[in-house]
């Protein structure tokens, strides 16, 4: 009988023990925003996709996954994966030479980041890391028409499978102990680009010097669970 008083105190306990201490997250975000200053659209509102997805794609489809924990009450370490992938029509449709036609990835970034508390519930982040990022970005290089009404489109691909820098800062709110509600900005700096066949490529026969795009600025929302 005491054996099972004690596993049922254990019970009530563990939850409280476990959330007090509290330091560990496990988050889940999406990009709302991404700017790869190339003209690509931030949110795809004029010419969202036909296929059947939420909202017809007129938000991108970026998505995360990030694990954090606590060094001590205001510096944490955190490592995330991203998955972003986006099809713009705008390029397709008014045949736009020298613009991503669509691009896709995983990224994978570790990061340090500090806590500024204005309260208990309300914090101010911001940090560095560094990101790698393995995918493909297609760009237009020659458009035409196979059918009435039907463009065709010639593409060149750029590899990605660089390794860059990051900064982010952003705000946090914590309703519950438990609970961590945030929205941050990050820009991801490319130093490293793998593809540096397909660059030249670009550069020296279409005259596009812009790609692979170096630079990517998000903002992001998300919802962490603390434990």
């Amino acid at each position: 009988m005491r054996v099972v008083k004690l596993i049922i105190l254990g019970v009530i306990c563990a939850p409280s023990i476990i959330f007090c201490q509290s330091k560990n997250r496990v988050s889940i975000q999406t990009g709302l925003l991404h700017c790869f200053f190339d003209r690509s659209p931030l949110i795809n509102f004029k010419y969202p996709s036909k296929e059947i997805k939420p909202l017809h794609g007129i938000f991108l489809s970026s998505v995360g996954l990030q694990y954090s924990h606590n060094i001590n009450s205001d510096f944490q370490l955190s490592i995330e994966t991203n998955y972003f992938y986006v099809g713009y029509r705008k390029p397709i449709i008014e045949e736009i030479y020298g613009q991503a036609i669509s691009r896709g990835y995983l990224s994978f970034n570790f990061t340090a980041e500090r806590f500024i508390n204005f309260s208990k519930k309300n914090y101010f982040t911001y940090g560095c890391g560094i990101g790698y990022r393995h995918g493909a970005e297609s760009i237009g290089v020659a458009y035409g028409e196979i059918a009435p009404g039907i463009n065709e489109v010639l593409v060149e691909v750029c590899r990605r499978r660089d390794f860059g820098l990051i900064g982010s800062v952003g705000y946090e709110y914590r309703p519950l102990r438990f609970l961590s509600l945030f929205t941050k900005i990050d820009l991801l700096g490319m130093v490293y680009i793998n593809d540096k066949t397909a660059r030249n490529r670009l550069k020296e026969f279409y005259g596009i010097s812009k790609y692979p795009s170096r630079y990517d600025v998000s903002m992001k929302l998300g919802v962490g669970f603390n434990f």
